[in-house]
């Protein structure tokens, strides 16, 4: 069994990371079950964490050794204090653009299965200002979601030649989030989104439509399932590793920033999926968002105690 080691993480630092989405603070309930309508229940636990598909992956990269810069709406009300704060003591870089309110959205946590539903708050507005040249210069990687197309395709314009984009676009399927997707490196859509676009087909189908619309290898995020790979020639399921599910909020957006450490690193595609279910599976083990993403010594343990890699992944 051939083993890939990281032996210093000091190289990765120099390593820079340009994020750019929404940023929303999660009031997260754990239930005992999910009530039925009209019904009163208590919450097991009240936890508050920092939430984003964007953000929740810059804290796994920070948290791994890559320097990262976040541009995104944030007030200077008492939800963006908080957010603004973790950001902070997670070492991502925050270049603020001041609105009005910043989201708080409420997440019920079915204790029964680990699913989630999400109240969504009104947006925290939309970015106005483009992105200063020497921010975007300084990328090797742009992660981005659906919530700002205008600087994201203004960003990925004047980006570095060779700079890799990755995308969150949710479960929206607008022609805008589709122009979106047509413009990053390796599109990563949940299998809602493929549903929606290709409702009467197979997973294997409606994933070979939707490469040959994009005109790229895509993954397909299918939850407990892993993902899938596929493109013109090819087509293949990854699974990934069993774990005890608490909570499946932000796995997704794990996943991408696991996905995000591979390129990173040059791995092949193959190893990179491979980490990034792995991160995934594991941000489902614990409640919340932010308050759930794996650390470095997590990572090794869980690999250590669990053997699902093929190839060891030491983050030493």
């Amino acid at each position: 069994m051939r083993g890939f080691f990281i032996t210093n993480l000091k190289k990765y630092m120099k390593k820079k990371v340009l994020g750019i989405g929404e940023i929303v603070l999660d009031k997260v309930h754990q239930l005992a079950s999910f009530p039925s309508e009209g019904e009163k229940i208590v919450s097991r636990t009240i936890q508050m964490s920092l939430g984003g598909p964007v953000p929740s992956a810059l804290i796994l990269l920070s948290r791994l050794g890559v320097e990262c810069t976040l541009v995104a709406c944030v007030a200077n009300d008492e939800a963006g204090k908080i957010v603004t704060s973790i950001l902070e003591g997670e070492g991502v870089r925050l270049v603020q653009e001041v609105s009005d309110h910043t989201s708080v959205n409420t997440v019920l946590v079915n204790g029964m299965n680990g699913s989630r539903t999400v109240i969504k708050d009104i947006d925290s507005g939309t970015l106005e200002k483009k992105i200063q040249n020497k921010i975007i210069d300084s990328a090797d990687l742009i992660l981005c979601d659906r919530h700002e197309p205008d600087i994201v395709l203004d960003a990925i314009g004047r980006k570095k030649r060779g700079v890799q984009v990755i995308m969150d676009p949710s479960v929206d399927c607008s022609v805008r989030t589709m122009e979106l997707l047509r413009n990053v490196s390796v599109p990563i859509v949940p299998i809602e989104t493929m549903k929606t676009l290709f409702p009467n087909n197979t997973i294997q189908d409606g994933a070979k439509k939707l490469s040959l619309a994009l005109d790229k290898t895509v993954i397909i995020t299918m939850g407990e399932y892993g993902c899938a790979v596929c493109n013109r020639e090819s087509f293949a399921i990854h699974s990934p590793p069993r774990v005890n599910v608490i909570d499946t909020l932000g796995a997704g957006d794990i996943f991408r920033g696991g996905f995000a450490f591979g390129v990173l690193n040059g791995w092949d595609l193959d190893r990179t999926v491979q980490f990034a279910n792995m991160v995934a599976a594991m941000q489902c083990t614990k409640l919340g968002n932010s308050t759930a993403i794996p650390t470095k010594q997590e990572i090794n343990t869980f690999q250590k105690t669990t053997n699902q890699l093929a190839n060891s992944i030491s983050l030493v």
